[in-house]
């Protein structure tokens, strides 16, 4: 249940994290959400690090995983790089499907209709206008530094209040009814949320993303806590050119099980 709900809150922060900025910097918030919805491509490089302590273990164990992203925002499409555990993998998502790789010495799979749907829906829903009617009840939490070629927004919270967040990004997303769903989180504490977000002064482009993160889980009473540092980098605007799927990937490509 922890590792699931790890991997929704990074998606969950790192897509909401360039709609918020606080009520006092209503212009920029205004221009950073334009620009995010004009936003034809980009490319994003992410290093995140996990440290777990679990009750069944003496010692917290460590994992790191690097990720480099080449994004078309419309049509939808991505070419992803990833090593996680010592393993590599890549990903292709275009209209032709999603296509993935582990490991070099492995052959491409490609993925159900459905899951494709899936995720066609979830980038839908986490677009720059849903994300800010969501977040207006948060929006005070935030705060605003300015720099000379960057706004830098900062978050720095806990408990209840970002639990609500999630909350309400599971049941948009569909999510509950799952393994994972509003009643798990009863049993979650959020120690602290600290996120640091930069946006560029001339364009209103997100430069850099940080965010430090501990979880608390509590089942049969005993803890699991996780601690989360997720640091992303942004960059090649509009300069990402057409994402294909070589020839030889969707010939060869087997069709995943369901």
């Amino acid at each position: 249940m922890l590792k699931k709900l790890l991997l929704t809150l990074i998606l969950i922060f790192t897509l909401s994290a360039c709609s918020n900025i606080d009520n006092s910097a209503k212009e920029i918030y205004e221009k950073t959400m334009e620009a995010s919805q004009n936003l034809e491509s980009f490319q994003m490089e992410m290093d995140m690090n996990q440290e777990v302590s679990i009750p069944e273990m003496e010692q917290a164990f460590s994992v790191e995983m690097k990720s480099i992203a080449k994004i078309h925002v419309e049509p939808q499409a991505f070419y992803q790089q990833m090593e996680f555990l010592d393993q590599k993998a890549e990903m292709y998502f275009t209209d032709e499907g999603f296509f993935i790789q582990q490991g070099g010495d492995q052959g491409w799979i490609k993925a159900p209709a459905e899951m494709v749907d899936q995720l066609n829906a979830m980038q839908d829903q986490q677009s720059p206008s849903q994300q800010l009617v969501q977040l207006e009840n948060y929006i005070e939490d935030f705060e605003l530094e300015e720099h000379p070629d960057y706004y830098e927004v900062s978050l720095y919270s806990k408990g209840d209040k970002m639990l609500d967040l999630i909350k309400e990004q599971l049941e948009q997303n569909n999510i509950t009814g799952t393994e994972l769903d509003t009643e798990m989180l009863n049993n979650v504490k959020i120690n602290h949320v600290d996120i640091i977000f930069s946006v560029d002064k001339e364009n209103y482009y997100p430069l850099t993303f940080n965010m430090s993160i501990e979880i608390e889980d509590t089942q049969n009473g005993q803890s699991s806590v996780a601690k989360i540092d997720v640091n992303g980098v942004y960059s090649n605007f509009n300069e990402v050119e057409e994402i294909k799927v070589p020839e030889e990937i969707v010939n060869s490509a087997q069709e995943m099980t369901p």
